[in-house]
């Protein structure tokens, strides 16, 4: 009789209490993390060449909040986040060089940093730019075609030189020879 009323009353207090237990849903109110998470800016691609669209993104600033985006030795960018503290603008940088960029969330005074490294011209693995290694590729392919052709057409003027007499002629097996058979020395006339 107990265990009818024990029963009942453990299923009661999971019921109210197991959501909270295993990670349910937060309470209505919650008040968001303290402190908050620190801004990222993130620059994509992070080496570009001059002239070329580089995206920068901006996540951690408050709701609408007015972002100052300063580039090192270039120029001043600025926007506005979006509801999330959000923001995602499109730059094209013109010099070369290594470049940090700050920004700065006006009302908050938070701010997040990131590097852009402008280059000449993009360079593959194996160094250089990629229509030079093709053309240098090419070359070497062609001198290699040519000397292949003046070695054949060398040694075909060697074998039609020869003289008749330097053939070798019919074989002739030597004593000891398994086609001979028993030593004795056959001759083909």
């Amino acid at each position: 009789m107990r265990l009818l009323r024990i029963v009942p009353a453990f299923v009661a207090g999971l019921a109210l209490t197991g959501p909270a237990m295993v990670g349910g849903p937060p309470a209505a109110g919650s008040a968001a993390p303290y402190p908050p998470p620190p801004p990222v800016l993130l620059v994509n691609p992070v080496t570009a060449t001059p002239g070329a669209t580089t995206t920068l993104v901006v996540v951690g600033f408050g709701a609408d909040e007015t972002v100052d985006i300063v580039v090192t030795r270039a120029l001043n960018l600025r926007a506005t986040t979006d509801a999330n503290g959000r923001l995602e603008t499109r730059f094209q940088p013109e010099q070369l060089g290594t470049f940090t960029l700050v920004a700065t969330g006006r009302r908050s005074g938070r701010t997040a940093t990131a590097r852009l490294t402008v280059i000449r011209t993009p360079s593959s693995s194996a160094g250089g730019i990629p229509g030079e290694q093709l053309r240098t590729g090419l070359a070497a392919v062609s001198a290699g075609s040519v000397l292949l052709m003046l070695a054949l057409a060398r040694r075909r003027r060697r074998i039609r030189a020869l003289p008749e007499s330097s053939s070798p002629g019919p074989v002739r097996p030597g004593p000891g020879d398994r086609m001979g058979g028993g030593g004795h020395r056959r001759t083909v006339d």
